[in-house]
């Protein structure tokens, strides 16, 4: 049973068990979830934990998708200072209708070369190994250059080196043009000189109330540049033992991605939750003989309790 199928099973075996209780629960989405707005209180922690199952697909060689049962949610907003899982930001510029921050975050793209739950959660220094050499032996008429990872060839993650975690900062933008609408961009470069690349990514959101809770649809898109892209799944001679046949050089690519959320309070504190995420990840990228999939699906569903 592949992903889309274990997620809309697990939903709708929820949903076929609930349904002749709806009708007795009260919606309890906030204000600022009517206002599409999405706004928090202020000078406050806040602290979600969700429980459940997910996956998020690996696309590299020889790496295990993710299984996902706990994901905590933890925020702070302060007058100009935040935290918000994982994005540490101060805001520069705030109105009624946009505010611009400064911000700074770990670059997941080392998430994939992870081998645990910690290591995709908590940015943990976790050595994907560069052991024993495990390629698929190339063709005989195999090009001598091995300059595109579309031929064929195959590397697995734990024939390459070991990959660091990197540390993204630059400008965020959130704007509400209309009610229901969050855009919100992001401009970053590496400050820890690790890949010394850049990315830029624009997402649109907007949130459905109705009697069967909340649900947020979004879209994204993502651009990456060369020296981000060649870090993570260009192959080189930084790669001991690994044939020039395998040899690649990564390029930039535009990774657009749909996203879709529901929420569904079940109690003041509770709720049922459930996401997926959809992203193509650009020929730059799946053309490397470490990545098998030209793209990532991400879900969860389960229960959330907000402390």
């Amino acid at each position: 049973m592949n992903f889309l199928s274990r997620f809309i099973l697990v939903n709708a075996l929820f949903w076929s068990s609930f349904t002749l209780l709806a009708s007795d629960i009260e919606d309890d989405i906030d204000a600022c979830a009517e206002n599409g707005k999405g706004c928090v209180d202020t000078r406050t922690w806040h602290f979600k934990l969700s429980a459940g199952y997910g996956e998020r697909s690996n696309p590299l060689h020889g790496a295990k998708n993710l299984p996902i049962y706990v994901i905590p949610d933890v925020y702070y907003y302060g007058d100009r200072f935040f935290l918000d899982n994982g994005t540490l930001g101060y805001s520069l510029r705030q109105r009624s209708r946009f505010e611009l921050s400064a911000i700074t975050k770990f670059n997941l793209e080392r998430a994939y070369f992870a081998s645990n739950l910690t290591g995709f959660w908590l940015g943990n220094q976790v050595v994907s190994g560069s052991g024993d050499i495990g390629f698929t032996p190339p063709p005989d008429d195999s090009d001598p250059t091995g300059s595109s990872g579309s031929s064929g060839l195959t590397l697995n993650i734990d024939d390459v080196a070991s990959r660091k975690w990197a540390v993204d900062a630059g400008i965020q933008l959130d704007s509400y043009p209309y009610q229901n609408l969050h855009l919100r961009i992001q401009v970053l470069t590496d400050i820890t000189g690790v890949h010394n690349g850049q990315q830029a990514n624009v997402r649109v959101a907007t949130p459905l109330q109705g009697r069967f809770g909340l649900i947020e649809l979004g879209a994204e898109l993502h651009w990456k540049s060369d020296d981000l892209i060649d870090y993570y799944y260009g192959i080189g001679p930084r790669d001991q033992g690994v044939p020039p046949a395998y040899y690649y050089q990564g390029s930039s690519v535009w990774q657009p991605a749909l996203t879709l959320s529901w929420h569904y309070p079940l109690a003041e504190k509770w709720s049922w939750v459930s996401s997926g995420r959809m992203q193509w990840l650009g020929s730059g990228m799946s053309d490397s003989p470490l990545v098998e999939r030209r793209h990532v699906f991400t879900f969860f569903t389960g229960v959330q309790y907000r402390f």
